[in-house]
């Protein structure tokens, strides 16, 4: 553990072993409002083979009590210098990756300034390369800090927006649907009928909760998304033993929920997430395009029974879809806010070097897309490359 150290009133102290995140469990334990501020989720994930991840904890105090809490992820990743879907180059770095929940806390400028700038310290001792956050709230003090106080040569010039949607649950599923335009809503509902009759060679669909249930659903979802698109990008649910120790925690807490649509007995689309609070997190989805031709898409079919399921069987009020941009969540959810990824990079001839490629690269896509834009084909051509990352070329995402 490091010893704490004023910054602006502020007092900073990092942990960087699971003894020293657990000695700080009491002061810990109030910010866990997120999945991914779990104390016990979040030392999961290092229990992998040593030297592939590490845990990097931040607490930030004022005047003896803690204000904001920062859990990150120190792990060797490939940093994929990209045009559009094409990796150019992946050089391999030290990156602090900080998921989407897990900063609490910090709302006061002071406070998100001690963070960010403990960050840095890092940054500038070399234990890490890049330092990466995910889907900030883009009014937040953690995020404009984060853009404010890295140096000219290491903030994020090409940051990700989008929008974060949400889905305040109705009392019932009928409620639901009645919110729909009908052109979406008549199809989806005869669709949906479809799950409850029993007609072999048509769908079916099963919901996992059980701790006992993991190793199938993760087998099954595992046979639907490396076929996705997501999977080319790194975006999708993967089955690995983390992956399976993260669930088989949820639903021994009895807040998992998977779920998987057959056709024709073969699994063709998965939805995974979880209950915390009083919000159920919509966490990976995928579907197997190749499995037929319905109408609406199979992902959006199961969907609706996902969100059948939540109502009916979780005291869940709302529903987080997360962060992307995608029809089906303009189609469906009811809230949205806009969010940031971004990037902070050391003051190292590497991670400069990384920035102003990034950044380059980056400038190159945007004045190519507006060509595209300009011409009327954007659309087209970023459905084509898509699909080209599918491996049968179909779409895949409904």
């Amino acid at each position: 553990m490091s010893s704490p150290s004023a910054s602006e009133n502020y007092a900073v102290s990092v942990f960087r072993t699971r003894e020293e995140v657990l000695a700080a469990l009491e002061i810990l334990r109030p910010f866990q409002q997120h999945p991914n501020a779990d104390i016990e989720l979040y030392l999961s994930r290092f229990d992998d083979p040593p030297g592939y991840a590490r845990p990097c904890v931040i607490v930030v105090s004022h005047k003896g009590q803690a204000q904001g809490v920062l859990l990150a992820v120190c792990h060797p990743l490939p940093f994929e210098l990209r045009v559009g879907y094409k990796a150019l180059l992946s050089p391999r770095v030290r990156m602090l990756t900080i998921p989407p929940g897990a900063i609490q806390g910090a709302r006061t400028r002071e406070a998100a300034e001690a963070l960010v700038d403990a960050l840095r310290a890092l940054l500038r001792r070399r234990e890490a390369d890049v330092v990466r956050f995910f889907d900030l709230d883009e009014d937040s003090e953690i995020a404009a800090a984060a853009k404010r106080r890295p140096g000219l040569f290491c903030r994020d010039y090409a940051p990700w927006r989008g929008p974060h949607f949400g889905l305040i649950l109705p009392e019932s599923i009928d409620l639901f649907y009645s919110r729909m335009k009908a052109k979406h809503r008549n199809p989806l509902r005869k669709a949906v009928r479809l799950l409850d009759q029993d007609e072999p060679g048509k769908l079916s669909y099963r919901v996992f909760t059980r701790p006992d249930d993991v190793d199938a659903f993760a087998e099954q979802a595992e046979s639907i998304a490396c076929q996705t698109y997501q999977r080319r990008l790194g975006a999708s649910f993967e089955d690995t033993p983390a992956a399976r120790r993260w669930l088989r925690i949820l639903a021994e807490r009895g807040l998992w929920r998977g779920y998987i649509l057959s056709a024709r007995e073969q699994p063709c689309a998965y939805w995974l997430g979880w209950l915390y609070g009083d919000t159920f997190y919509l966490y990976s989805a995928g579907r197997d395009a190749s499995a037929g031709n319905f109408n609406p898409g199979t992902g959006t079919i199961l969907l609706a029974k996902t969100i059948e399921d939540v109502c009916a069987h979780t005291h869940a009020r709302k529903a987080d879809f997360g962060p992307g941009d995608y029809p089906y969540k303009r189609r469906l959810c009811d809230t949205q806010r806009p969010t940031v990824t971004l990037l902070m990079f050391a003051p190292t001839p590497f991670g400069i070097t990384l920035n102003l490629a990034r950044t380059a690269l980056s400038r190159a896509e945007k004045s190519a897309s507006a060509v595209l834009a300009w011409l009327g084909i954007r659309d087209r051509v970023k459905r084509y490359l898509r699909n080209r990352l599918t491996e049968d070329g179909a779409p895949d995402s409904d």
